[in-house]
């Protein structure tokens, strides 16, 4: 509660002046006192004045939410019976008064409406099941087989070539129909990129423990896009391509949402003037 300081007079001497402080730091103590009280009252009737608010503006949030996950549900299911009737049409047209450019052009866009609305469908699922899914042991390799297999026809009808690098073995715990939809949706993206008589490549194998699984795929044009934005909602690399491929922008995004659920990630490892490669690690 004191200071003191020391004056050295010319003689030698020295003077020793004391000063008392303790009005003074008892003023100080109780104006900290005093505000610390004020912020600790005010912050209470602020959190009283936000909770009934934050509460309904996050109900609100949960509500729109929900609502859009059940449009888009609704909606897929909605539009799966016009797309079927069209595309009925179009086989009725082309048996009566022959395949032409037209017929061709609607059957394409009613193959691409097809899969916009069962992939809405597949997000929509996807934000409703969340982290929950059902883990099982999986022969992954043999999961990942099949699925190439089955889209063989489709690379076949753009001549793609097909290469294929599989290690026999590779267990993976996870849910069977969402790895089903990860590798189909891989598989379609490639194809859409993949110019004709280009190559589309899959590999998979272990590395310390982990299972790695690589797709890679000729392009005549890379995106214009940066590698991380890929893989968002709705984005795609250029949209003249797209609209010849028939893209929707959101294949790479619930394949990215996939792995997520299963403890992964997916990259673009490479992209350059000739090739392309995702790489996804099952952690």
């Amino acid at each position: 509660s004191y200071k003191y300081g020391i004056v050295f007079q010319e003689d030698g001497s020295a003077r020793v002046i004391l000063l008392d402080i303790s009005v003074q730091l008892q003023a100080l103590y109780n104006i900290l006192k005093s505000a610390l009280m004020a912020g600790t009252l005010l912050t209470f009737v602020l959190f009283l004045i936000l909770l009934p608010v934050s509460s309904k503006i996050a109900d609100a949030s949960v509500r729109n939410a929900e609502k859009q996950k059940q449009f888009i549900t609704d909606a897929g299911h909605d539009l799966k019976t016009p797309v079927a009737i069209i595309r009925s049409g179009v086989d009725v047209m082309e048996l009566t008064q022959g395949e032409s450019k037209w017929s061709s052009n609607i059957r394409i866009q009613t193959q691409r409406l097809e899969r916009l609305i069962e992939q809405l469908l597949l997000m929509a699922r996807l934000d409703e099941s969340s982290e929950h899914i059902s883990r099982h042991l999986l022969d992954f390799s043999a999961v990942l087989r099949e699925e190439v297999n089955a889209f063989l026809p489709r690379l076949e009808e753009k001549k793609i070539k097909c290469k294929t690098v599989i290690t026999d073995g590779l267990l993976l715990h996870g849910d069977e129909v969402s790895l089903r939809n990860l590798l189909y949706l891989l598989l379609d993206n490639a194809a859409q990129y993949t110019p004709e008589t280009g190559l589309l490549s899959v590999s998979a194998s272990t590395e310390r423990k982990k299972i790695r699984l690589e797709v890679s795929n000729s392009v005549d044009r890379l995106p214009n896009l940066q590698p991380e934005q890929l893989t968002d909602r709705f984005v795609r690399g250029s949209a003249a391509r797209t609209q010849q491929g028939g893209g929707s922008g959101i294949g790479l995004s619930l394949a990215r949402q996939i792995m997520r659920q299963h403890n992964g990630s997916i990259d673009l490892v490479k992209s350059d003037a000739n090739e392309t490669v995702f790489q996804m690690v099952f952690r």
